[in-house]
């Protein structure tokens, strides 16, 4: 059964794209809530990029509007900022975001629940929606989408899978 909500960045639609699974979002969630930024960074500024297409016929996501402090927009680029404070005002919204700083925000200065795209992946193969996670993730790591060792390491992990390839 999917999770209630969530809200996500640029980086997750994008990594998803590229493996062309998208769709775990909505199959992982009840309700997908794109904040603005992440829509124009994401269908307007990244025509014919991974996303832009998927992302447009994505009929599934609600298109939200959220004013972030000004500090975050201080700290983090927009998508982030609007996810962040969409999540802040929306109690049971899980963040959906990669940045590592935004993570850091996210937990440290508001309390509210994240994933990244590995995690999600791991959800996704818990769920029985993919078989494994290491493909997903060497696809996304053969097409230049950054995830640290660490990240790698304990997505496998926490998937069963080894480590080593």
């Amino acid at each position: 059964m999917p999770e209630t909500a969530a809200v996500v960045n640029s980086g997750p639609v994008i990594a998803l794209s590229i493996i062309r699974r998208l769709e775990l979002l909505r199959e992982l969630f009840a309700v997908v809530h794109l904040p603005e930024a992440v829509y124009h960074e994401v269908v307007d500024l990244g025509m014919g990029r991974p996303g832009s297409e998927e992302l447009k016929s994505a009929v599934w996501t609600h298109r939200v509007r959220s004013e972030p402090d000004p500090l975050l927009l201080r700290e983090l680029g927009r998508g982030e900022a609007e996810a962040i404070a969409f999540a802040v005002h929306t109690p049971g919204t899980t963040a959906v975001l990669d940045d590592k700083r935004a993570r850091r925000i996210a937990r440290v200065a508001y309390n509210i629940p994240f994933v990244g795209t590995a995690g999600l992946l791991v959800r996704a193969k818990r769920a029985g929606l993919i078989l494994a996670v290491r493909p997903a993730i060497d696809a996304l790591l053969a097409a230049g989408y950054f995830l640290s060792d660490f990240t790698v390491r304990e997505a496998l992990k926490a998937a069963g899978e080894s480590p080593v390839s």
